[in-house]
């Protein structure tokens, strides 16, 4: 059971998606050992393990520690109000799946230039505040200017726009998944006023935050909506 544990948290850690199809389709790899006595209340029990060894195994393979138990929290959510043990089995899949998904993601956004990654990564661990050109210079000892090249050369946009879609990201990811206002998630990602975060977020998507969160909210969310 444990090295089995260990193969699927690999392909999550990995954002190895094929990789966890094909772990999946063997039906003995939903075995869970017996802890409690209640079927049911031992498949909450290991659901609940299981998701949450998921989300560590996401941020060591590049997410946040803030996006990845944002995930785990909306499923633990879904799993506390499930009663239909093939509902578990569901979430299971789907929890493993969706982790390996983001995972693969943000490996893809991964580039030859390192300190382009380096810069990425410090405004990801500091979009809760306030970001400036000079601080992010700064920390990758170079000049504002050739950051700005470097940020236009390899995303394609400028690294003020770099920072808002990241921001916007985040709050794309509470709105789905975290039950705070929309006032909480504009003060928590550092902007100056809740309709200049409107104004950001409608910009970037089409929609306003409540549109997004009416349409997006994990209550309704299923893994087939992050396949279209």
């Amino acid at each position: 059971m444990y090295s089995e544990e260990r193969i699927l948290l690999d392909y999550i850690r990995n954002g190895d998606v094929n990789g966890l199809n094909l772990y999946f389709e063997q039906e003995h790899r939903m075995r869970f050992p017996v802890v409690l006595k209640d079927v049911k209340r031992n498949w909450e029990y290991m659901c609940v393990v299981s998701v949450s060894l998921m989300a560590r195994a996401a941020i060591e393979g590049g997410l946040t520690s803030g996006e990845s138990f944002l995930i785990n929290d909306a499923y633990l959510k879904r799993i506390s109000v499930t009663k239909d043990i093939s509902k578990f089995r569901e979430l299971y899949f789907e929890a493993a799946h969706y982790f390996a998904t983001q995972v693969n993601e943000r490996k893809g956004k991964e580039y030859v230039n390192p300190v382009v990654n380096l810069c990425r990564k410090y405004i990801i661990s500091h979009r809760t505040k306030k970001i400036s050109l000079s601080e992010v210079a700064s920390f990758a000892n170079i000049s504002p200017a050739h950051l700005c090249h470097l940020f236009k050369e390899y995303e394609g946009i400028t690294i003020t726009e770099y920072i808002l879609n990241e921001k916007i990201d985040a709050a794309c990811n509470m709105l789905k998944y975290a039950d705070c206002s929309i006032c909480e998630i504009s003060v928590y990602l550092g902007f100056s006023s809740v309709s200049y975060f409107s104004r950001c977020f409608k910009k970037r998507k089409g929609e306003s935050p409540k549109e997004y969160r009416k349409q997006n909210h994990f209550a309704d969310f299923t893994f087939e909506q992050y396949q279209e």
